[in-house]
C-alpha cells in the first residue's frame, strides 16, 4: 500500500509540472500535439483539436509533446506549415514562460497541499508560524535518542511525549526543552524517573519538523541516571526534544499558512541544495544526507500511518523539492534550458540545435548517473548491519 501511495503522489507531481508547460503553451498559440497520463505504450487517446490526449500503461506520472521543443527534429525546416507555432520559433520570454511554468505548478501544488494540510490538522514545531490561534494541545516530544547514552538504555525512543521528570523529592510537569534540560542539571547525580506516552504508531517526521498526532493513554516510566560527556561537560541523558502543537486552521487562514509555510521550504530547500551541491565539488561525503525514491517510500509510509494532514504536508515538501531542483541552471533540467536562453539574449543569436541536445543528452546521463548512486545509498543504508 506504501507503494501505491508513493506512486500516486509522484504521479501528482510529475502531472502538475508538465500541465503547467501545456497550459502555457496553449495560451501561447504553441502546438501541443500529446499530453499524457503515464508513459508509453499507449492504452486509449482521444484527440481533440490538434492534441491527443492518451493514458499510457505506466501510471508514474505524465508528459506533454510540444511542437519545436527538439529543434532538430521538428522546426530546422522553415518552410514547415506550422513553423510559426513552434516552440523553438517563438521570442524568448514565451520561451522561457513556457519553461518555468512547470516549477510554478509545482509551488502550487505545494501551496494547496500544505493548505489543506492545515485544514486537516499539522503538528508543527511550536513557534513555526506566527499565523492563526496558539496550539492548545503542544506537547514535549524526543526528536532523538543518542546511541549508548542514558536515554537509551532506558528505553526511551524518539517521537515520545514526555509527560514529567520526578525524583524522590522534587518534580517537575509543565515540561519544556529548558524546563528538562535545567532539572536534569539539577539532578545530575540522581535516579530520575521520566514519565512519558508512546504514540499509537512509532515514528517521526524529522524532516519536516513533525510528530505523531496520537498518543497511548497509558504513561510508562523510564528510570535514567544522568552523567556527564554525553553531551557537553554538563549532566545529561542524551535526548534531544522539541515543543509540538497541533495546528489547525480556518479555510482563508489555512492558506494563509500554507503560502508562508512553502515560501520557508522553498528558501531552506534552495539553502540545501546549494550546500549539497558546494560539499559534491569540494568533496564532502553526502550519501548520509541525500535519499532517493527507496528512501522516499519509507517516509511516505510513515506520513501514511500518521494521516491525511502528513501526507499533504510531505507532497508540499516533496513538491518543493521538485521546484527547487528543476530551477538549478543544469542541461536536461528547466533551469538548464532557461540558461541556454539567457546564452542566447546575449548573443543575440540561437545556440546552434546539436549543441543543445548534446549537452542535454549528456546532463540526462549525468543525472541519471546521480540518481543510481544515491539509491545505492538507500539500499545499502537498509541491509546496513546493526
Amino acid at each position: 500500500m506504501t507503494i501505491v501511495i508513493f506512486l500516486i503522489i509522484l504521479a501528482v507531481l510529475i502531472l502538475s509540472h508538465e500541465f503547467g508547460h501545456f497550459l502555457v503553451a496553449k495560451f501561447f498559440g504553441i502546438r501541443v500535439d500529446e499530453f499524457g497520463f503515464g508513459f508509453p505504450p499507449r492504452i486509449l487517446s482521444l484527440k481533440n483539436g490538434e492534441t491527443v490526449y492518451s493514458i499510457n500503461l505506466l501510471p508514474l506520472g505524465g508528459f506533454v509533446k510540444i511542437f519545436g521543443e527538439d529543434p532538430i527534429i521538428e522546426v530546422l525546416d522553415k518552410n514547415h506549415k506550422d513553423a510559426d507555432r513552434s516552440l523553438y520559433r517563438k521570442p524568448r520570454y514565451i520561451q522561457a514562460a513556457v519553461v518555468v511554468a512547470g516549477v510554478f505548478f509545482n509551488l502550487i501544488l505545494a501551496w494547496l497541499a500544505m493548505s489543506f494540510g492545515f485544514m486537516a490538522g499539522l503538528p508543527l514545531p511550536e513557534g513555526f508560524s506566527t499565523f492563526g490561534p496558539d496550539s492548545a494541545t503542544s506537547k514535549l516530544l524526543v526528536t532523538e535518542v543518542l546511541p549508548a547514552s542514558p536515554a537509551q538504555i532506558a528505553g526511551l525512543k524518539p517521537g515520545e511525549n514526555l509527560v514529567y521528570l520526578a525524583t524522590k523529592d522534587s518534580s517537575v510537569q509543565n515540561l519544556s526543552s529548558g524546563s528538562v534540560q535545567r532539572f536534569i542539571v539539577a539532578h545530575g547525580s540522581e535516579q530520575i524517573f521520566v514519565g512519558y506516552k508512546e504514540p499509537i504508531d512509532s515514528g517521526l517526521l524529522v524532516g519536516i519538523g513533525m510528530g505523531p498526532l496520537d498518543y497511548r493513554a497509558e504513561t510508562k516510566v523510564a528510570i535514567v541516571t544522568p552523567k556527564r560527556g554525553v553531551v557537553g561537560d554538563r549532566p545529561g541523558i542524551g535526548i534531544s526534544m522539541d515543543s509540538v502543537g497541533i495546528v489547525k486552521l480556518p479555510f482563508f487562514e489555512a492558506f494563509h499558512a500554507g503560502l508562508l509555510a512553502v515560501y520557508s521550504l522553498f528558501t531552506s530547500t534552495a539553502s540545501g541544495l546549494f550546500r549539497f551541491i558546494l560539499g559534491f565539488f569540494v568533496g564532502t561525503s553526502l550519501s548520509a544526507s541525500v535519499s532517493g525514491p527507496i528512501g522516499l517510500i519509507g517516509v511516505v509510509g510513515d506520513a501514511a500511518r500518521f494521516g491525511i494532514g502528513y501526507l499533504l504536508a510531505l507532497t508540499a515538501l516533496i513538491s518543493t523539492n521538485l521546484a527547487v531542483l528543476n530551477l538549478v541552471p543544469f542541461p536536461a533540467l528547466d533551469g538548464g534550458r532557461l540558461l541556454f536562453l539567457l546564452i542566447e539574449s546575449i548573443i543575440r543569436r540561437p545556440l546552434h540545435p546539436k549543441i543543445v541536445n548534446a549537452l542535454n543528452i549528456a546532463g540526462f546521463l549525468f543525472l541519471l548517473g546521480l540518481m543510481m548512486w544515491v539509491t545505492y545509498g538507500d539500499i545499502r543504508s537498509l541491509i546496513k548491519p546493526i
